[in-house]
């Protein structure tokens, strides 16, 4: 019985220092990535290198953890998106910000859905020792929620267009003329505006907030009526159905069935 304990407690231990050397070969690799992203050109001219990228980082999403997300995201994504040369700006974010967004709206929509089913855990001033598995799968949620916030500020900005760098009026010009762009970013908006995370949600009606005047005047009857139909129906939500026990079921239900662009 002694040499099984000990076999087993063996190869748990193999088991996480492989674990242990996976996660950091991928965080050297993020770091490179990132690091070759500030080189001006050298990334961001090689052909088709934006899909490329985006297959590579996620080609195999099912051992990529919360965690692992909010490094890539951290480390890679916004790192590219910060440093692209406003000269590269098309073809390669309208080439990468698509997919970006649609996996990641995907993801979101995913793990904030199961949090919700549970229900809410965290009360905010838990430490880790006390923390459950569900509890902490919350916590890495919101993390990497406020990251995606991030990215997005880092994209378009958060204030009005005379704050904002010349890297990110372009890519907003670039964006709003282009509705294979517009549609993930304005579907991931909505979103991240329903999750039941007060910072994430106001960061997100800020950026809708310094987005609408530009919007209104694309005169598109497509974004238009997805101003009316969603976003608008999104704000009024949100208003009314969050209860001191957290969300409710007509909440629940709304994001079940909510539109996408």
């Amino acid at each position: 019985m002694d040499e099984s304990v000990k076999a087993m407690h063996t190869l748990r231990d193999f088991a996480d220092s492989v674990g242990h050397i996976v996660r950091y070969t991928r965080e050297y690799a993020y770091l490179t990535i990132s690091s070759i992203s500030e080189l001006e050109e050298t990334l961001y001219e090689i052909p088709n290198v934006a899909t490329m990228l985006w297959k590579a980082l996620t080609g195999e999403p099912v051992g990529i953890t919360l965690h692992s997300w909010r490094h890539m995201i951290n480390l890679v994504v916004r790192n590219v998106i910060k440093n692209c040369p406003v000269s590269q700006l098309n073809p390669f974010m309208v080439e990468f910000i698509p997919q970006v967004l649609i996996t990641l709206d995907q993801l979101l929509v995913a793990k904030w859905d199961v949090v919700l089913r549970k229900g809410l855990q965290l009360e905010g001033n838990e430490s880790d020792e006390q923390m459950s598995e569900e509890m902490m799968e919350e916590h890495l949620l919101r993390q990497l929620t406020a990251v995606v916030d991030r990215m997005l500020i880092d994209l378009i900005g958060q204030h009005a267009s005379s704050t904002l760098n010349e890297r990110q009026l372009k890519s907003r010009e670039l964006i709003f003329k282009n509705l294979d762009v517009l549609a993930p970013l304005l579907n991931i908006l909505c979103h991240i505006i329903t999750f039941k995370d007060s910072r994430c949600s106001f960061n997100a009606i800020l950026i809708v907030k310094h987005m609408i005047q530009d919007l209104i005047g694309l005169d598109n009857e497509q974004v238009d009526k997805f101003l009316t139909e969603n976003l608008i129906q999104t704000l009024l939500v949100i208003q009314v159905v969050i209860s001191i026990d957290g969300v409710t079921e007509e909440f629940k239900h709304y994001q079940q069935t909510n539109h996408r662009f």
